[in-house]
């Protein structure tokens, strides 16, 4: 059994705890600090534990979770206090724990790490990601079209791939969008006769169908269909 007293004054507010805070009771006590919680939030907001004969891990959990809220947590007694303080540090080393967890802002697949287990990492941003994220289906290709061929790309326009050493392994791709400014070459394919010092419409097609080994990163050969959507080829 737990008995739950409120003591409220103007400057802080004490939950007297009498009893077990085990099995059920640990819910009946949740919802009285819950409640306390929507009043003044610059009320001092403590536990006091002088009465508790048990508490359970269900309990702990509990006291933990309002402590990391800012509530203090009065106690008397030898094992009571070592308890209070035994959960006081594991709460502090969760907290380090938790700060030393990266987590991805959005679902994706880790495509590249360059960082290894023990290797510091700097806080500040970084030249070369340490750790490359992406989705890999479906699949996208950027179109480099040189500018003195831009012209006869139109929105729509259908275009096939080629995979580059196999030119028989070839995808439809659908168009998606334009990068309407046109920026330098920076793709170079290696041939003798490329311009390096021309400037490229990108446009952004979708790869269709999923069953191709293609991966990310991968360069294709991009034919685009110059006629109109729908029409003949000019």
């Amino acid at each position: 059994m737990l008995r739950i007293t409120i003591h409220d004054d103007p400057r802080s507010l004490t939950l007297q705890l009498e009893g077990k805070l085990a099995g059920p009771w640990v819910r009946e006590a949740e919802i009285c600090w819950q409640r306390t919680l929507s009043g003044n939030p610059q009320l001092v907001r403590r536990f006091d534990l002088t009465g508790v004969t048990l508490i359970d891990p269900a309990g702990k959990a509990f006291l933990a979770a309002a402590h990391a809220q800012g509530a203090e947590l009065v106690a008397s007694g030898c094992l009571m206090r070592a308890i209070v303080a035994a959960d006081a540090q594991a709460h502090a080393v969760q907290v380090d724990i938790e700060r030393s967890v990266v987590r991805s802002p959005l679902a994706a697949e880790v495509l590249q790490v360059k960082l290894r287990v023990g290797e510091f990492a700097p806080a500040a941003p970084t030249a070369v990601p340490l750790i490359l994220l992406g989705r890999s289906k479906p699949l996208h290709v950027r179109v480099d079209v040189d500018e003195h061929e831009a012209w006869r790309v139109r929105e729509g326009a259908r275009a096939v791939g080629h995979a580059r050493g196999h030119a028989d392994l070839k995808a439809p791709l659908q168009f998606v969008r334009f990068e309407p400014f046109v920026v330098p070459k920076r793709s170079l394919t290696g041939d003798s006769t490329e311009r390096v010092d021309t400037r490229v419409l990108q446009v952004i097609y979708r790869i269709d169908g999923n069953n191709l080994p293609l991966f990310v990163g991968q360069q294709l050969d991009v034919f685009i269909d110059a006629g109109r959507p729908g029409g003949g080829t000019q």
